[in-house]
């Protein structure tokens, strides 16, 4: 068992691991967070639970990914399949948005 800190389970020993088999851009230390694909700095990304642990997911490598802090926050108790539904859903309607304004 992870080490609880602040009554959450500290899975940082696993980041390192999350990070390993993550999406790394060619230029430096820049990682992709899963959600928004933003490029980080590992130092801002966070380790996030794919199914959520309140929802029955564990903290097995293959239940973790990395997100920036702004979409892990975002996301809160959402499975990742329904976090990207939604940013797809927001991205279509801005997509809506800047073809209309164009046509203006």
């Amino acid at each position: 068992m992870g080490v609880k800190q602040n009554g959450r389970k500290k899975i940082g020993h696993k980041k390192e691991a999350v990070l390993r088999r993550s999406v790394k851009w060619e230029h430096g230390d820049v990682w992709m967070c899963t959600y928004c694909k933003f490029g980080f700095p590992k130092e801002a990304l966070t380790v996030d639970h794919i199914v959520p642990q309140s929802r029955g997911g564990s903290d097995q490598l293959e239940n973790l990914c990395i997100a920036c802090r702004l979409c892990n926050g975002a996301k809160g108790d959402m499975t990742a399949e329904e976090y990207i539904a939604i940013l797809e859903k927001a991205r279509e309607t801005e997509a809506g948005r800047s073809a209309a304004t164009d046509k203006e």
